[in-house]
């Protein structure tokens, strides 16, 4: 069992991490406000995005597109965004601050 056990370990070293990632997230698509936002922060998204599908009924979105691993070690996470106040558009593509929403839905 420890003989395989290194082997493994051997060979992640030559692992490299993916150029794209796929994310399914759930949304909140109750009021027409969240369905908009969502629409526009995806609409926005043009570096790096390839896909993305938005399912109204399962209330999900599927995002796929390319990782730039350097740039998401030097950004800092945002706070969630109210119905209220705007966020600044980012050029690259981040899949964890697409649809935040504090109103509370």
């Amino acid at each position: 069992m420890e003989g395989a056990t290194k082997q493994t370990l051997r060979f992640a070293e030559d692992l490299t991490l993916p150029t794209e990632q796929v994310i399914v997230m759930t949304a909140n698509m109750g009021c027409s406000h969240c369905r908009g936002r969502v629409s526009q922060v995806v609409s926005k998204m043009n570096a790096g995005l390839l896909d993305y599908a938005v399912d109204l009924r399962k209330k999900e979105v599927v995002v796929r597109g390319a990782v730039d691993l350097k740039e998401r070690k030097n950004k800092s996470r945002r706070q969630p965004s109210s119905h209220t106040g705007r966020e600044k558009s980012s050029a690259s593509f981040n899949p964890f601050r697409l649809f935040l929403c504090s109103s509370g839905m």
